[in-house]
């Protein structure tokens, strides 16, 4: 019998899942956060899960980040729902894309400053 892989395994670089959180969880993350002043229970998340990060996925960004020049970009993802035999929601699949740099959007990069001459004849005492 051959092993199956984790749904970690078997996911592509910059894949992931989201999965609902049981209302057991819930309550203990509420119990968590009920510390804190700031918390509601709106603060308590709905959905669990991850995002799998790879020298492959790394070398994507980076290769984003080199398109766009050094400047923040985007890495948008987009999300469909996997419902279960019953019809209820089982999980969520995240998927990624890098959009490509928007050349005009992008400004110049600044002239460099043109040095100054700071000793004009006149200034000179001999």
């Amino acid at each position: 019998m051959q092993n199956r892989p984790t749904a970690f395994e078997s996911l592509k670089a910059g894949k992931g899942r989201l999965y609902p959180m049981p209302k057991e969880k819930r309550i203990e993350e509420w119990n968590r956060l009920k510390q804190y002043d700031w918390a509601t229970k709106a603060n308590v998340p709905k959905y669990d899960g991850f995002l799998k990060i790879t020298r492959e996925f790394i070398d994507q960004l980076e290769a984003g980040l080199a398109a766009h020049n050094g400047a923040d970009y985007r890495c948008n993802l987009k999300v469909c729902e996997e419902k279960g035999d019953d019809g209820n929601l089982k999980q969520f699949n995240l998927d990624y894309w890098i959009p490509k740099p928007n050349l005009n959007l992008q400004t110049a990069p600044e002239p460099a400053p043109v040095p100054v001459d700071d000793f004009d004849d006149d200034d000179i005492p001999f």
